[in-house]
């Protein structure tokens, strides 16, 4: 009985140990979609900065837009909505909860996680008691010994 127990245990702690693998490899996909967000968190950034710098010099320039076609203006301010709506987007993507889409598994391997604990302390309280009941038995049977030993003795 005892030696099923330390079998358990030990395919729990083999379970276990595949579960932890199978975490680190979520940890490890949603670090690198981590590292790539920050990347277009990034890009996003330049991005700005590079429309900024451009609507400054356009504005700085002398009389640019009164000079240029309406077509042209209105090509630019498309494009420009454009690029607002593209950012808006990665935004959004960027704050939103889960940008890596595991969030469902995250809760489902959390969930396995926790049954898989659980039944590893019920067994090894399982085996503190039969651990406990072995040790009894034991003094029992050297009590036994001992009288045994009496009576031939005597």
């Amino acid at each position: 009985m005892l030696r099923k127990s330390c079998l358990d245990v030990r395919l729990m702690d083999r379970e276990k140990a595949e579960q932890i693998g199978r975490l680190q490899s979520v940890i490890y996909t949603q670090k690198w979609s981590l590292e790539r967000c920050q990347n277009i968190a990034t890009e996003v950034d330049n991005l700005k900065v590079e429309i900024s710098n451009f609507l400054n010099n356009s504005n700085n320039d002398s009389g640019m837009w009164e000079r240029c076609e309406d077509s042209l203006t209105t090509e630019v301010s498309e494009e420009l909505h454009d690029i607002t709506e593209q950012l808006l987007q990665l935004r959004a993507m960027l704050t939103g909860d889960c940008t890596c889409g595991l969030e469902e598994e995250n809760m489902r391997l959390k969930r396995e996680n926790e049954a898989i604990e659980a039944q590893n302390g019920e067994l090894r309280q399982r085996i503190c008691d039969l651990e406990a009941s072995l040790s009894d038995k034991q003094k029992v049977d050297t009590r036994y010994q001992m009288q045994l030993e009496e009576k031939e003795k005597e």
